[in-house]
Parts: C-alpha cells; structure tokens; sequence
C-alpha cells in the first residue's frame, strides 16, 4: 500500500525508499519495491544494484541475491562472468566491489596479513 500509494512514482523517491527499506530491515518490502523499479523509471546503477545484493545476502535471501549478481553483471559490461566460472573478480582488479556481493570478503584475521599485490600476478595487474 505504501508503494502504492504514497510513494511518488519517480526514481529518486523510490531509491530514497528502498534506503529506507534497508536501513528498517524490512526485506519482504524492499523485494517488493525492487521488483517495481521499472514502473518507477528507476534503472540501478551498478553500486545500487550491489548494496541490494548486499542487503539480500544479509537477510539470508542467498538465492535471489547470487541470480541477481549472476544476471546484472552482464548488463553492466566489465562485470561479466561468460566463463561460467563461479569466481569474480579473481585478481582483485575491480577494488571497488572488493567486500560486496559474492566478490571476495576480507576481514582482519589475529595472526594474518593481507595485502593487496601490484608487483606480482597471474593476470591482471595484482594479486
């Protein structure tokens, strides 16, 4: 009803409300409000699309989140996975995205370092 009828059917309203919907933890109204974006005009950049996917993995909807990761990407354009592999992001190129989504999630660990390598790599430029 919210969605419905209050909020106004313009992008930065509905980007305004899915915020609010992520900061509130409300996931079954930030899925619906997702889904109705294009009614909105509302197209996601790609770090919007990330902190829903995000939010998704938060909530436990891992399923939703990872079709969602696997399918924008390919929109995006240098986030395609057309290997089929199941690993993004393998040299740590795209350091925007390192910690969200399913790209890799680095936490500082009593005993480790971590770093990230510009010297040395299998491709790319780092590792």
């Amino acid at each position: 009803m919210i969605l419905e009828e209050l909020v106004p059917k313009d992008p930065s309203s509905l980007k305004h409300y899915l915020s609010y919907l992520y900061e509130t933890g409300d996931a079954g109204s930030a899925s619906k409000a997702w889904e109705k974006r294009a009614l909105f005009g509302f197209e996601p950049d790609w770090s919007e699309t990330l902190r829903h996917i995000d939010f998704l993995i938060a909530k436990g909807e891992l399923n939703k989140a990872y079709d969602l990761w696997r399918t924008k990407p390919r929109e995006a354009g240098p986030h395609s996975q057309g290997d089929g592999n199941l690993i993004t992001n393998g040299g740590f190129e795209r350091e925007g995205e390192l910690g969200t989504g399913f790209d890799w999630k680095i936490e500082a660990v009593a005993g480790a370092e971590i770093s990230i390598d510009s010297g040395v790599s299998f491709e790319g430029k780092r590792s």
